[in-house]
């Protein structure tokens, strides 16, 4: 028998269930941003979640279509004269308000891959004006970038690095340029450590110039 009391505890299981996977989904975005944020390793976080990314937008779509169901389209029985026979408007109509808010959630989630980066900020940092005849340019070649967000973080990461004047990444080319003051002393390895802690690989270093 499917009872109100039943209903109401599946729509709600399934209204929680889609905003959770909804938000997983867009792990591979978000979450780096908050390792980071707390001074934790981001390395591996985001091509994790990227990969699993399809399964969790299916089940949140599957989630909020079962809660429609159970709201909008499934009769509910009960016994006559028993408590539950009795009109709850109200309750419905929460229920349902619920559901669309949970829906504006996940549509939200599941699109922040493609607007995190103005959230986030630019792919450019300019923390000083560069002499230019003492700044040696890198280019890095850059591989674990998933989404538009992705500059923005390691920007970010990298303009950290003591001497770094200028940074700016290029999600379209997987790769970011490196302006780096005459008098600082910067290796390979150091780039190195600090991208993989945003949770990303370098894949080629190269000497550059301004594009």
């Amino acid at each position: 028998m499917n009872t109100p009391g039943t209903s109401r505890r599946l729509v709600s299981l399934a209204t929680a269930g889609s905003v959770v996977s909804a938000v997983a989904s867009s792990a591979c975005c978000w979450l780096p941003l908050v390792l980071i944020a707390f001074g934790a390793s981001a390395v591996g976080v985001a091509s994790f979640f990227e990969k699993y990314r399809p399964i969790f937008l299916t089940l949140a779509a599957v989630l909020l279509g079962a809660g429609f169901y159970f709201n909008y389209f499934r009769k509910e029985t009960c016994a006559p004269g028993s408590a539950c026979a009795v009109p709850r408007p109200g309750l419905r109509r929460f229920n349902r308000i619920t559901l669309w808010v949970a829906t504006a959630f996940v549509v939200a989630f599941a699109f922040f891959p493609s607007y995190v980066g103005l959230v986030v900020g630019g792919a450019k940092a300019n923390l000083a004006e560069p002499r230019e005849a003492g700044v040696q340019t890198l280019v890095l070649g850059i591989d674990g970038m998933t989404c538009e967000g992705c500059p923005g973080i390691l920007a970010k990461a990298l303009s950290a690095v003591p001497g770094v004047n200028a940074v700016e990444v290029s999600y379209e080319d997987k790769s970011a340029l490196v302006k780096v003051g005459g008098d600082a002393l910067i290796d390979g390895a150091t780039l190195k450590t600090v991208v993989e802690k945003a949770g990303y690989r370098i894949r080629s270093v190269e000497d550059g110039k301004d594009p």
